[in-house]
C-alpha cells in the first residue's frame, strides 16, 4: 500500500473537522485502530479502504495516493450516468446553501440566474435536435439567447456583495446575511457533494486560464 495512505486518511478527517472517535465510530472499527492505520502502523484491508472512501467522498485511488483527483467526476472514462449524478448532488449542495438565504436577494438572484442559464442551455440543445424544436419557442433564437443572456446578468448583480452607495451612504441590496462558506466548512456540510464541486471548480477554472492564457486581453482592457 502506497505510504501516503496514512497521511490522506487523517487529512481528510481533519478537512471535515471531526475526531478520531467519531470517524472511528462511523467507519466501524476502534479509535485505536484508525489511530493505526493514519500513522501508517497498520495496514488496512480492503473492506475498510471501500468504507474510507464513501465516507469520505473519495476514490480509493485518491486514498492510496495514486490520484491527486478526489472523484471521477471528470475523467475520461467517467459515464455520462455518474456525470450526471455528480451534477445532481453539486445542484442539490448550491440550492440548500441559497435555502440558508432564502428571503435575500442572494437566494432570489441564484435562482432566477439559474433558471435563465437552463433556458439557454436547453434551448441550445433542443435546437440542435432534429424535427421542429422551433414549435416549443415564441421568440426568435438570436432574440431569446441575448435576452436570457441580460436576464442572468441582472441576475449576477443580484448576487454580488452588498455594497455601500457612496453618493448616499446606504447600504444597497439589505437583507439576511448570506451564509458563511469555506472549503472546510463545505467539505464538513455536504461530504457527499462538496468534492465533486471542488473539482468542477477546479476543472473550469483550468480551462479558463489555459483560455485566457492563450487569448489575452487585448491591450488597455481591465475588468
Amino acid at each position: 500500500m502506497e505510504c501516503s495512505f496514512p497521511n490522506n486518511l487523517a487529512a481528510l478527517r481533519h478537512e471535515r473537522g471531526i475526531s478520531q472517535k467519531t470517524a472511528a465510530e462511523a467507519l466501524g472499527i476502534s479509535q485505536a485502530l484508525l489511530s493505526h492505520y493514519e500513522k501508517g502502523i497498520r495496514e488496512c484491508g480492503l473492506d475498510f479502504l471501500c468504507r474510507a472512501a464513501d465516507y469520505y467522498g473519495v476514490t480509493a485511488d485518491y486514498l492510496l495516493g495514486r490520484t491527486d483527483r478526489r472523484t471521477g467526476f471528470s475523467t475520461a472514462d467517467d459515464s455520462a450516468h455518474t456525470q450526471r449524478r455528480e451534477l445532481c448532488r453539486i445542484l442539490e449542495l448550491l440550492y440548500d446553501i441559497a435555502d440558508k438565504a432564502a428571503g435575500s436577494p442572494l437566494a432570489d438572484g441564484w435562482d432566477a440566474f439559474l433558471r435563465a442559464a437552463v433556458y439557454r442551455s436547453a434551448r441550445l440543445l433542443l435546437e440542435a435536435c432534429d424535427g421542429r424544436p422551433q414549435e416549443l419557442f415564441s421568440l426568435q433564437s438570436v432574440k431569446a439567447q441575448a435576452a436570457a443572456a441580460g436576464l442572468m446578468d441582472m441576475a449576477a448583480a443580484r448576487l454580488a456583495p452588498p455594497v455601500i452607495d457612496t453618493a448616499r451612504g446606504v447600504l444597497q441590496q439589505p437583507g439576511r446575511p448570506a451564509p458563511y462558506v469555506s472549503k472546510e466548512r463545505l467539505l464538513a456540510d455536504y461530504p457527499d457533494a462538496a468534492p465533486s464541486l471542488l473539482l468542477l471548480l477546479q476543472d473550469i477554472e483550468e480551462k479558463l486560464v489555459y483560455s485566457l492564457t492563450r487569448f489575452p486581453e487585448p491591450s488597455g482592457v481591465h475588468t
